[in-house]
């Protein structure tokens, strides 16, 4: 909950819930990454402001989550 008020605040990015994402997107429209999904019994998102999307830093982060969700075994 703390690093999602974050990311809402541009005080940094958080991997949330689908509920949190669903519940809050009308108070602070963060961005959604589309990223491909694997079973954890849960589901998260990557979040920050909208304008941060163009930054080095979270598009480096963004393409490390997801080669080391592909390097995974699928079930």
């Amino acid at each position: 909950m703390l690093a999602y008020e974050a990311a809402k605040h541009s005080l940094g990015i958080a991997l949330v819930n689908d509920y949190m994402m669903n519940e809050k997107y009308e108070e602070t429209p963060l961005t959604r990454l589309p990223c491909q999904a694997f079973k954890t019994g849960d589901n998260f998102h990557l979040a920050y402001k909208e304008s941060r999307k163009n930054e080095d830093a979270i598009r480096h982060l963004k393409q490390w989550l997801k080669e080391e969700a592909n390097s995974l075994p699928r079930f």
